[in-house]
C-alpha cells in the first residue's frame, strides 16, 4: 500500500470554489487508483486555497502521468463551477508531480490533466491556506510538449487525441455568411464554455459603460435626436463631460492640414496610407494645380521621385449601398486623397478627388479652393476613411480573423502544444466579444442596421476579405509593401514594430 500527498489549488474570486463533490484518480504508467474523494470537515476548495489530502494506492504508480478530476452532485447543493488553478501530487518516494489546471469546470464532469511544469517549485502552505512566497503559476509557464515527446507513453498520446476530439465537439465552425470568414456555432453568449466567457469583473465593466453611455446620450439630447447641427461648434457638446487632453486638441486642431495628415500616421486606421511614385489613371493631377502647395524649388515629378508623395485610395467603398435615416438618404464618397512629405517631416494634404471616375461631376480639390470647400473635402475622406476602419481593419482583421486562429488553435493543438501556449492568451474573450457583436450589433435591426446599414457592411466586409492577405497581417511585410518603413513620425509603425520583435523573440 501506498499513499500520496495531494495539494488541489482553487483560483481568485468569490465565485471559484464549488460545493460540489470532487474526487480524484491518479494515472500512472503501472496503473490507477480507485476515484478517491477529497473531502475535508469544513470548507474544501475555498477561493485561493490549498488543500492537502492524502490518497491511498494499491501499487506503486510511478510515473504518474494523468489525473482526473471528478466533479459530481453533493446533497441538495445545485450545479455550479469551479476554477482549479492546478494540482500537486508527491510520492512516498518523494517525486513531485504538477497539473496545471487554470480552467473552470462547469457542471458535473471529469477532466483529464496531465503532468507537466517547469523548475519552479510551489511553495505550499501546510495549514491548507494561501500560497506563501509564489502565487500560483500561470499555466502558459508549464512545460510544453510536442507529440514526438509523448511517444514513450501511450496514455498522453491517447489523451491528446480525446482532447481534440472533445474539443472538436465543443467548437463546432458555423457559416454566418457565405463571403465571410467562418465562425463559432452558438446562438448566444450563454453557451459558450464558462473559460471563454467574460469574467464577472469584465462583465460587470461592460454593463457599467453601456449604461453609462446611453444614459449620457439621453443628457444630452442625442438619444431622439433626429435633426441636423445647426453649427460645428455645436458638435463640441458631445465631449461636455468626457473632456481629455486628445480630445480638447482635436476640437481645436481638427481643421488643420498637418493634423489632417498626421492621422493618417497615428490616428484610427494608421494602415491605408501609401507610397505613391505614380499617379493613378484615374487621378488628372497637373503640376500647375500643385505648384503653389509643394513650396518652391520642386515639383510634383520630383517629389513623386523623392518618395515624398502617399496616397490613400478608398476604391473598396465603391458600390456599397446606403441607407436612409430619418427620410434622408446618406450618401459616401469613394475618394482618392493625395499627400504630401514636407521638408519639415509633416504629412499634409495635396490633392483630394471624391470619386473613382474623373470628369466635370467629380472635380480634384486643392487646399488653395475656398475654406469650406477643403474642409468639406477632407470631411468625405475622413468619414470614408472611417467606415473602412470599421469594418475591414478593425471588424474583419482585429475580430472575426482572429476567431478564426482562435478556433483553429482550440480544435487543433493540445493544450500541452507549444504553439497553444503561445497563441491562447491573445484569444481572451475572442468568442464572448464576437458573438455579442453577431447576436446584438450586427444582426438585421441591430445598431449597426438603424446607423449604417446592415447590407452595406455585408457587402464592403466580403470585398474586404477579397483582398486580405497574409502580407497585409505581417506587419514588416506590410510597411514594406506600402512603402512606409522610413516614414517620419509614424508611432504606429514604431510601437507595433516593437511588439512584433517581443512576440519572434
Amino acid at each position: 500500500m501506498a499513499t500520496y500527498t495531494v495539494w488541489v489549488t482553487t483560483g481568485q474570486g468569490l465565485a471559484a470554489s464549488t460545493c460540489s463533490a470532487i474526487s480524484i484518480t491518479l494515472v500512472g504508467a503501472h496503473g490507477e487508483t480507485p476515484k478517491h474523494r477529497l473531502d475535508h470537515e469544513g470548507k474544501d476548495f475555498a477561493p485561493r486555497a490549498v488543500d492537502e489530502y492524502q490518497v491511498p494506492s494499491a501499487q506503486c504508480l510511478r510515473p504518474i502521468v494523468l489525473i482526473r478530476l471528478h466533479k459530481e452532485p453533493y446533497s441538495f447543493f445545485p450545479s455550479d463551477s469551479w476554477l482549479c488553478n492546478c494540482v500537486q501530487v508527491t510520492s512516498p518516494e518523494g517525486d513531485t508531480y504538477r497539473f496545471p489546471c487554470y480552467q473552470w469546470i462547469e457542471g458535473y464532469r471529469t477532466v483529464e490533466l496531465r503532468e507537466g511544469a517547469d523548475s519552479q517549485v510551489i511553495c505550499i502552505n501546510r495549514n491548507r491556506s494561501l500560497l506563501t512566497s509564489i502565487q500560483i503559476l500561470n499555466c502558459y509557464h508549464f512545460q510544453a510538449k510536442t507529440a514526438a515527446e509523448d511517444a514513450q507513453h501511450p496514455l498522453l498520446l491517447q489523451h491528446r487525441q480525446e482532447e481534440l476530439k472533445a474539443r472538436q465537439e465543443a467548437y463546432r465552425w458555423k457559416v454566418y455568411n457565405p463571403q465571410w470568414p467562418r465562425c463559432l456555432d452558438v446562438a448566444s453568449v450563454d453557451e459558450l464554455d464558462f473559460n471563454y466567457k467574460y469574467s464577472q469583473t469584465k462583465t460587470t465593466i461592460f454593463m457599467l459603460r453601456a449604461i453609462k453611455t446611453e444614459l449620457e446620450l439621453k443628457l444630452k439630447g442625442f438619444s431622439l435626436c433626429t435633426g441636423s447641427w445647426e453649427k460645428l461648434e455645436d458638435i463640441r457638446k458631445i465631449f461636455w463631460c468626457n473632456k481629455n487632453l486628445t480630445s480638447e486638441y482635436v476640437s481645436e486642431h481638427w481643421q488643420e492640414d498637418s493634423f489632417f495628415g498626421y492621422q493618417f500616421l497615428n490616428g484610427v486606421n494608421p494602415v491605408v496610407i501609401r507610397k505613391c511614385t505614380v499617379l493613378p489613371e484615374n487621378f488628372p493631377l497637373t503640376e500647375e494645380m500643385v505648384v503653389g502647395s509643394l513650396g518652391e524649388g520642386t515639383t510634383l515629378r520630383d517629389e513623386l521621385k523623392k518618395g515624398n508623395i502617399f496616397l490613400t485610395d478608398y476604391k473598396i467603398l465603391e458600390g456599397i449601398p446606403t441607407i436612409q435615416l430619418n427620410g434622408e438618404q446618406q450618401y459616401l464618397a469613394v475618394p482618392l486623397c493625395l499627400l504630401h512629405l514636407t521638408p519639415g517631416g509633416q504629412v499634409v494634404p495635396l490633392a483630394i478627388q471624391l470619386s473613382q471616375h474623373p470628369g466635370p461631376n467629380s472635380p480634384i480639390f486643392l487646399p488653395s479652393d475656398p475654406e469650406w470647400d477643403w474642409t468639406l473635402a477632407k470631411i468625405w475622406v475622413r468619414l470614408a476613411n472611417f467606415h473602412v476602419h470599421e469594418v475591414n481593419t478593425h471588424l474583419l482583421e482585429a475580430h472575426f480573423l482572429c476567431e478564426v486562429y482562435c478556433m483553429a488553435t482550440l480544435r487543433q493543438l493540445p493544450m500541452c502544444h507549444p504553439v497553444y501556449k503561445l497563441l491562447i492568451p491573445h484569444t481572451s474573450y475572442t468568442l464572448h466579444i464576437n458573438t455579442l457583436v453577431r447576436t446584438n450589433l450586427i444582426q438585421p435591426g441591430g445598431l449597426f442596421d438603424k446607423m449604417r446599414g446592415r447590407d452595406g457592411m455585408l457587402k464592403l466586409l466580403a470585398k474586404s476579405v477579397e483582398n486580405v492577405s497574409y502580407e497585409v497581417l505581417c506587419l514588416p511585410d506590410d510597411l514594406e509593401a506600402r512603402g512606409v518603413s522610413s516614414l517620419p513620425n509614424y508611432y504606429y509603425r514604431n510601437d507595433g514594430m516593437r511588439i512584433w520583435m517581443a512576440v519572434e523573440r
